[in-house]
């Protein structure tokens, strides 16, 4: 007959997919979602527990859209303090600086695979052969692309890639992590 949630924000943090599922559930199968922790004085069927409960399920919705927005704004200034988010490409991993905050530490027998490839390449050898050469010295990565995405990533050079917002156009700056290239 009901379905209990501790609170309707671990219901769900989206108001529209909320009122649907509980529409649903509701009217196909006549069970009443009830909140533990915040309980409503008033019968599941009475107008105003759905206005409560829609307020409530709102606030959910509200807050998510706040850290969603702050997620971004931290993502976005973290970039454009030269940060590198996300997983290390080839030849660094993800570490921390002295202030906790993210930065790539260099992977040294990497570092040397990826600067040897650099050289081959301006020494005018084909993909595939740079392949053949870097692979024994512990190239693992696949694919076919795999050695063009390595020579073309600005992070080599330490340049971390700021994509463009609704006030600012994309643009590379200098990272604070050390470059291979």
């Amino acid at each position: 007959d009901y379905l209990l949630v501790m609170k309707y924000d671990r219901f769900s943090r989206n108001v529209q997919q909320a009122l649907n599922v509980i529409t649903q559930l509701e009217e196909e199968y006549n069970i009443k979602i009830l909140s533990i922790a915040e309980p409503i004085g008033l019968p599941p069927e009475s107008p105003f527990y759905f206005q409560l409960r829609t307020q409530m399920l709102l606030q959910a919705h509200v807050e998510r859209l706040i850290i969603k927005d702050r997620t971004i704004f931290g993502m976005q200034k973290a970039k454009k303090d030269g940060r590198y988010l996300g997983l290390a490409p080839y030849g660094y991993k993800n570490g921390r600086d002295s202030e906790k905050k993210p930065i790539l530490q260099l992977v040294p027998h990497e570092v040397d695979i990826i600067q040897k490839m650099f050289n081959w390449c301006i020494e005018g050898y084909t993909f595939a052969e740079i392949r053949r050469l870097a692979e024994p010295l512990g190239f693992n990565k696949k694919g076919k692309d795999a050695i063009f995405r390595v020579l073309s990533r600005k992070i080599y050079v330490g340049l971390v890639h700021v994509p463009a917002t609704k006030e600012e156009p994309e643009k590379y700056i200098h990272g604070v992590h050390e470059p291979i290239i």
